[in-house]
């Protein structure tokens, strides 16, 4: 059999869609259902029955994934123990993160492309760990308490949260006021509720949320605008003067901060490179991490970029 074969079916077996399977391995739908169609008939089996909710294995199809299973691993494994030995600052980095990391450490990111003009970066912005088990990814730079027993790595840093309001919302409402009087931005139920959505029930159980977001980024930037209050981590919250705090840093709540990767590639150059130096770029802001510092943020490496968002204050 055609391995490469073996790996479109995979995708379908794990993905239950056309389209979900071809997203995954970067092809047309089209290009799934045909390579799929082409295996079955020339051998004569069926490898899936198309149900309504998706494509379901047969019991044959079963016995051959089990084997196309064992061969991925093999695979996989032996291609981490090449990668992870390489010494080269050459060839690809696949790093995967949300957007608030990226648009945060966006100035990093360059400079240590800058460092190493030869390796080729590949930044995939995702709420959901990929899989650097089968590669998605070589290193994550993730907020997380429970990160995959899978994987190795350092925790760089802790992120505190406060209550956070525009100056532009306070000129309408009180910054004294209960906290029930202001429209509130929270996270939908698909996204990780956190602190936000536990202080909104605790001590505003009768608050009007106007948004419903699920990217921190995308919370930050209405939160800017004046669309309402939100409990955002103190290094976004104190990075812009038309931000004020509305309660002091929550002590109780803290996401870790972590990078991480798969200990077949510790030994790797590139990765080794990249972590010792997101490390040192990170540690240095463990203040703000924890809102404990009165430094403007904005004049911060990697905040500036957010301003794209709000500045200046006219254009919020």
């Amino acid at each position: 059999m055609n391995w490469d074969d073996l790996r479109f079916l995979l995708a379908l077996s794990r993905e239950g869609t056309l389209s979900k399977a071809a997203k995954r391995l970067q092809v047309h739908h089209t290009t799934v259902s045909r390579r799929i169609h082409a295996f079955q008939e020339e051998r004569g089996v069926r490898v899936f029955e198309e149900m309504p909710e998706g494509f379901v294995l047969t019991e044959v199809g079963e016995d051959i994934l089990e084997v196309a299973r064992r061969m991925e691993e093999e695979l996989l494994s032996m291609e981490r123990r090449v990668v992870g030995l390489e010494e080269r600052f050459s060839g690809p980095l696949r790093i995967t993160t949300i957007d608030l990391l990226a648009a945060l450490y966006a100035e990093a990111l360059r400079d240590f492309g800058l460092r190493y003009p030869k390796i080729r970066y590949e930044l995939s912005i995702d709420d959901q760990v990929l899989d650097l088990h089968r590669r998605e990814a070589d290193i994550a730079l993730r907020m997380t308490n429970k990160p995959p027993e899978y994987l190795i790595g350092r925790k760089v840093g802790c992120i505190r949260f406060a209550l956070y309001a525009s100056k532009k919302l306070l000129q309408t409402i009180d910054a004294s006021s209960p906290l029930e009087d202001f429209p509130w931005i929270g996270w939908l139920e698909t996204f990780s509720g956190g602190g936000n959505n536990r202080m909104l029930k605790t001590h505003a159980p009768g608050a009007h949320v106007a948004f419903w977001v699920d990217s921190p980024l995308v919370m930050f930037s209405l939160l800017l605008a004046g669309a309402g209050i939100a409990f955002v981590p103190c290094i976004l919250g104190d990075s812009h003067a038309c931000l004020q705090r509305l309660r002091p840093v929550d002590t109780q709540v803290g996401i870790d901060l972590w990078l991480l990767t798969h200990p077949d590639l510790r030994r790797n150059a590139r990765v080794r490179a990249f972590m010792d130096y997101m490390e040192s770029i990170i540690r240095k802001d463990q203040a703000f991490l924890e809102g404990q510092s009165s430094e403007p943020m904005q004049h911060r490496s990697g905040v500036r970029v957010l301003w794209q968002y709000a500045e200046p204050e006219q254009r919020v």
